[in-house]
Protein backbone atom coordinates (compact mmCIF):
# COMPACT_ATOMS: atom_id res chain seq x y z
CA UNK A 1 0.00 0.00 0.00
CA UNK A 2 1.45 3.67 -1.00
CA UNK A 3 0.48 7.17 -0.32
CA UNK A 4 -0.30 9.36 -3.47
CA UNK A 5 3.30 11.13 -3.24
CA UNK A 6 4.62 7.20 -3.63
CA UNK A 7 6.04 6.50 -0.08
CA UNK A 8 4.66 3.77 2.14
CA UNK A 9 1.16 4.05 3.68
CA UNK A 10 1.50 3.23 7.81
CA UNK A 11 -1.31 1.26 8.47
CA UNK A 12 -2.38 1.62 12.20
CA UNK A 13 -3.69 -1.53 13.14
CA UNK A 14 -6.56 0.25 15.60
CA UNK A 15 -7.95 1.67 12.62
CA UNK A 16 -8.82 -1.41 11.46
CA UNK A 17 -10.33 -3.02 13.97
CA UNK A 18 -7.65 -5.69 14.92
CA UNK A 19 -7.93 -4.88 19.01
CA UNK A 20 -8.52 -7.30 21.84
CA UNK A 21 -7.07 -10.53 20.28
CA UNK A 22 -4.97 -13.27 21.21
CA UNK A 23 -2.33 -14.01 18.49
CA UNK A 24 -0.53 -17.03 18.69
CA UNK A 25 2.34 -18.17 16.10
CA UNK A 26 2.74 -21.44 16.03
CA UNK A 27 3.64 -23.98 13.18
CA UNK A 28 4.03 -21.45 10.49
CA UNK A 29 0.67 -19.69 11.05
CA UNK A 30 -1.31 -17.19 13.16
CA UNK A 31 -3.73 -18.66 15.76
CA UNK A 32 -6.10 -15.52 16.37
CA UNK A 33 -8.73 -15.25 18.90
CA UNK A 34 -10.51 -13.10 20.66
CA UNK A 35 -8.87 -12.62 24.68
CA UNK A 36 -12.71 -12.84 25.85
CA UNK A 37 -13.03 -16.09 25.23
CA UNK A 38 -10.45 -16.99 27.43
CA UNK A 39 -11.47 -14.26 30.18
CA UNK A 40 -8.69 -12.36 29.74
CA UNK A 41 -7.86 -8.68 28.70
CA UNK A 42 -4.41 -6.64 28.14
CA UNK A 43 -3.79 -6.21 32.26
CA UNK A 44 -4.04 -9.91 32.92
CA UNK A 45 -0.58 -10.93 33.92
CA UNK A 46 1.91 -13.30 31.47
CA UNK A 47 1.39 -16.42 33.35
CA UNK A 48 -2.68 -16.12 33.64
CA UNK A 49 -2.70 -16.14 29.85
CA UNK A 50 0.05 -18.87 29.15
CA UNK A 51 -2.56 -20.82 32.41
CA UNK A 52 -5.39 -20.19 29.93
CA UNK A 53 -4.26 -20.52 26.38
CA UNK A 54 -2.27 -23.52 26.83
CA UNK A 55 -4.84 -26.45 27.00
CA UNK A 56 -6.71 -24.86 23.99
CA UNK A 57 -3.80 -24.82 22.22
CA UNK A 58 -2.54 -28.09 23.10
CA UNK A 59 -5.65 -29.46 21.89
CA UNK A 60 -5.80 -27.23 18.22
CA UNK A 61 -1.82 -28.44 17.49
CA UNK A 62 -1.17 -30.97 19.90
CA UNK A 63 1.81 -28.80 21.09
CA UNK A 64 2.73 -27.87 24.53
CA UNK A 65 3.71 -24.84 24.67
CA UNK A 66 4.45 -23.90 28.22
CA UNK A 67 7.74 -24.05 28.43
CA UNK A 68 9.01 -22.70 24.91
CA UNK A 69 6.81 -19.63 24.34
CA UNK A 70 6.55 -16.13 25.84
CA UNK A 71 3.84 -13.31 25.86
CA UNK A 72 4.00 -10.31 24.16
CA UNK A 73 1.46 -7.53 25.23
CA UNK A 74 1.21 -4.47 22.17
CA UNK A 75 -0.19 -1.78 23.92
CA UNK A 76 -1.30 0.18 21.32
CA UNK A 77 -3.60 -2.27 19.85
CA UNK A 78 -4.52 -4.25 23.11
CA UNK A 79 -3.45 -7.31 21.17
CA UNK A 80 -1.42 -9.93 23.36
CA UNK A 81 1.12 -12.04 21.14
CA UNK A 82 2.54 -15.60 21.89
CA UNK A 83 5.55 -16.57 20.44
CA UNK A 84 8.39 -18.80 20.14
CA UNK A 85 11.37 -18.06 23.01
CA UNK A 86 14.43 -17.01 20.92
CA UNK A 87 16.81 -20.15 20.44
CA UNK A 88 20.43 -19.59 21.86
CA UNK A 89 23.24 -19.98 19.78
Amino acid sequence: MTSNNNTPAVINVTSIGVTGKLIVSIEGRDWIQDLSMFGLTIESSEQDIMSAITPAIREEFNTDISNYYKVRKALNSQNVHIIPNSVAG
